[in-house]
Order: C-alpha cells, then sequence, then structure tokens
C-alpha cells in the first residue's frame, strides 16, 4: 500500500505486490527475481538476515548489520541495503531540531534484534557521541554492542538518566507484548524518547513520557523514511514523503486489530 501510493504519486507504472515465501524456498525465490527482472524487493522478517548470503554483494552498512531489508537489482546482480538506520536518522530529523540534535548526544537504545541494531549503527554514524546498548540478555547484548564498533557499548537501565535520547527498538508497548523499556520518570527533562513501534500509534510509555513533557517519537517517521529510501534506490526519483505518510496513517488508523507494529 505503502510503495503503490508513491508509485501512483510519481506517475510511475509501477506495481508492489506482498509475496509470501517459506524459508526453505528463499534461495529459489531469488533466483526467480532474476528471472523476472524486478525492479526492487523489500525483506521482512524473519528473512532479514538469511538474505544476506543469498545476494551477490551487500553495501558496508548491510554487512556489518548482517541484515538485508531492501534488494537493488544491478544488471543480473542483487545488491543488498539495508534502509532502517537512514529512515530512523532522517525520521528524527522530520520531527525537529530537539530530535535531530538529541541523535548527536548519549544515546540508550533498548533491544538487540535488528532493528536496535540498525538504529545503535545509524546514530554512531551519524555523530552520537556514545551509544547504549540495554537487553535482558546480558550475554547476547556484549555480542551486538562488540560487533557494531567501538561507539556502542552495552548499558544498563540505568543510562536512561543520563540519556539525550531513549529509543524502545523491543516489541513492549504492543498489544501482544505489553510492558515499557524502562520508568518514564527515569528520563532528564532534556531527553527525548522514541518508540519504534506504530501500532498502536502512541504506546503507554510513550504517553508516559509525553506526560512529562518530553517530546515523543512513534515508530510512524521510521517507517515512512526507510520506505522512501528504498523507493529512491529502486526508481531513481526522489520520493513523494506526503503521499507515503498519508498512506502509511490510512492503513494504521483502519486497522485497528493490525498484529504487527515494528518492522
Amino acid at each position: 500500500m505503502i510503495h503503490n501510493a508513491a508509485f501512483a504519486e510519481a506517475g510511475l507504472d509501477w506495481v508492489y505486490v506482498a509475496l509470501e515465501v517459506a524459508m526453505v524456498d528463499l534461495p529459489d525465490a531469488l533466483v526467480g527475481l532474476r528471472a523476472l527482472r524486478v525492479g526492487g524487493v523489500s525483506v521482512t522478517m524473519p528473512h532479514k538476515e538469511a538474505v544476506v548470503d543469498l545476494v551477490d554483494s551487500t553495501t558496508a552498512e548491510a554487512s556489518t548489520l548482517k541484515a538485508v531489508n531492501c534488494i537493488v537489482p544491478d544488471g543480473n546482480r542483487l545488491v543488498g541495503h539495508n534502509t532502517d538506520g537512514a529512515g530512523f536518522i532522517e525520521g528524527l530529523r522530520s520531527a525537529g531540531r530537539r530530535a535531530a540534535d538529541s541523535a548527536a548526544g548519549f544515546c540508550v537504545v533498548f533491544g538487540t534484534g535488528g532493528a536496535a541494531r540498525s538504529v545503535a549503527f545509524a546514530l554512531a554514524d551519524a555523530g552520537a557521541d556514545e551509544v547504549r546498548l540495554v537487553s535482558r540478555d546480558p550475554a547476547r547484548c556484549d555480542a551486538v554492542a562488540d560487533s557494531l564498533g567501538a561507539l556502542i557499548r552495552s548499558g544498563s537501565t540505568d543510562d536512561v538518566e543520563r540519556a539525550d535520547l531513549v529509543v524502545n527498538a523491543t516489541p513492549l508497548g504492543m498489544e501482544a507484548h505489553p510492558g515499557q523499556p524502562c520508568p518514564a520518570g527515569r528520563l532528564p527533562e532534556h531527553a527525548v524518547a522514541v518508540d519504534l513501534v506504530y501500532h498502536p500509534i502512541r504506546t503507554a510509555w510513550l504517553e508516559a513520557c509525553a506526560a512529562r513533557g518530553l517530546p515523543v517519537i512513534n515508530g510512524i517517521p521510521m517507517l515512512v523514511h526507510q520506505a522512501a529510501a528504498a523507493f529512491e534506490l529502486w526508481t531513481g526519483c526522489a520520493p513523494p514523503l506526503e503521499a507515503i505518510e498519508i498512506a502509511v496513517r490510512t492503513h494504521l488508523e483502519a486497522a485497528p486489530g493490525l498484529s504487527g507494529g515494528r518492522r
């Protein structure tokens, strides 16, 4: 729905369709993509990591993250990209100067999954002073942090008390995963709170942060801007951001029982 709205707005005779592919069929699916000469591909969970070893090459970011969410054909070759991090940073910029400036400070990211890795890596690349990853699995957190670079370290919930930016990159807050990454009261008054969950549009954690007067951002800006980045990679055209955002919000408002809520 998002990309079809963008194609229509841009006047492109393209169509975006969802194809369900079993893990066992993934190698054959990529062979089929070459034969069909598709213009581009989105990759969603649970295939983001498996696709890394099946494309012909990956960008440096996708290689470091060990995750691909966007495939761009280059002749008969398939190149794996990851637009999640760029989408996150552009989402902060679209939210205003305070949100964008917060990315240059001390940042805390809850989670160690693909979204958390993308966000942490993007923050470090965008000039963060330091990024702390926080997880309920300290051993995994240490391993992920070590794989992403010197600016990214394993941390604890206590780190939010001096954070400029706090990001929830876990499923907490979705209907099937009630809970909050940390008490809103522990964030300093200058902090910006971001929740990558986009359904519900505002989680209980964001509501609690907003009640304290903190700037809050949900998962919609990242969703919009990672899609926009993919659109530009595929088409070579500037993405129609307004059309993409309208499509996202229309879809979310019309789907109260949406089971997903994070990419």
